[in-house]
């Protein structure tokens, strides 16, 4: 063989082997451009991540300010006297359904009791008793139709004393005038 010939292959391989390499190389730059966009997609998530971070830090403490305020207005509005417009309303209802009158209603006191029979096998439950005084004007069927209604109401009330009057001056012959001492339980909070 010649030297030309020689220097041909020689020439021929070393393109050979700089195409190789230009492929090889872009192959890398191709792979190493999907890693840095791999790179600034995770940068993204990671900010997104973090944004999100505090968001839940707010969102948690604003739960607890939720909760405690949930806390406040039942223990204003719930636990301390639930029961009072419930026995007033039916009271209206009853009285209303009977044809007796609802001249007026008073909230006497409120004392703790501790149940003998504790109510889902709690020791020492304590109940509160709210006793209430109830005024009422009509007749005795009616006030008898009261009683009946009594039954179902939806709340426990027993009747802790009773008072039967003829009506005032100027009212109709069978006209009475009641006043009834109730009083309604809850479990003490």
């Amino acid at each position: 063989m010649s030297g030309y010939t020689k220097s041909l292959m020689a020439l021929g391989i070393a393109l050979i082997a700089v195409i190789c390499a230009a492929f090889w190389l872009r192959s890398r730059v191709i792979v190493l451009n999907d890693l840095s966009k791999t790179r600034d997609d995770m940068k993204i998530q990671i900010a997104g991540i973090q944004g999100d971070a505090a968001l839940i830090a707010d969102y948690e403490q604003r739960l607890e300010t939720i909760q405690h305020d949930i806390k406040q207005i039942t223990g204003k509005f719930v636990g301390k006297d639930y029961e009072t417009p419930q026995l007033v309303k039916a009271v209206v209802k009853s009285a209303s359904l009977s044809g007796m009158e609802m001249i007026n209603a008073f909230k006497l006191e409120r004392k703790a009791e501790v149940l003998s029979t504790p109510i889902r096998a709690e020791r020492g439950q304590t109940v509160d008793v709210i006793s209430h005084e109830i005024i009422l004007k009509g007749s005795y069927p009616g006030f008898v139709k009261f009683l009946q209604s009594m039954a179902a109401w939806d709340m426990g009330a027993k009747i802790e004393s009773m008072e039967i009057k003829p009506g005032s001056a100027g009212a109709a012959p069978d006209e009475i005038d009641v006043t009834l001492r109730l009083s309604v339980f809850s479990l003490a909070q």
